[in-house]
């Protein structure tokens, strides 16, 4: 068994150590801009997920990985993403999102997240 302890001098999601996990998984930050080597981390991470499920199909939940937008300043950014990147990504309208990220929406349909779409990443055509 590896343990590993980040440390970090800002809070959580502020950038520093979630910064780089994150870029782990999404090739893109928070703005829609793609990070240093984004692209080869996230295919590294398709192919230990690869490994992975063949072991344990059941270890990903759902097969796309996506980055909301919050503000209508993030919306014009992550849609300037997709038109940029549309062989890594697309863009979803807010209805469309939501039908595809269920687990954000409570049983009386209220958002718990306030979003207004968002960027589905794909592995690549």
């Amino acid at each position: 068994i590896i343990c590993i302890t980040i440390l970090d001098k800002t809070h959580v999601g502020m950038g520093g150590a979630s910064s780089v996990a994150g870029g782990l998984l999404h090739p893109f930050s928070p703005r829609g801009k793609l990070v240093h080597l984004g692209l080869e981390g996230l295919q590294s991470t398709l192919h230990l997920l690869s490994i992975a499920s063949s072991y344990e199909s059941t270890c990903i939940l759902k097969p796309s990985l996506y980055r909301l937008a919050l503000t209508d300043n993030h919306v014009s950014q992550l849609q300037q993403t997709a038109e940029l990147y549309p062989e890594h990504c697309t863009w979803l309208g807010k209805e469309t999102l939501t039908r595809k990220c269920c687990p954000f929406v409570e049983e009386e349909g209220e958002e718990k997240i306030k979003w207004k779409g968002g960027l589905e990443l794909t592995s690549g055509k």
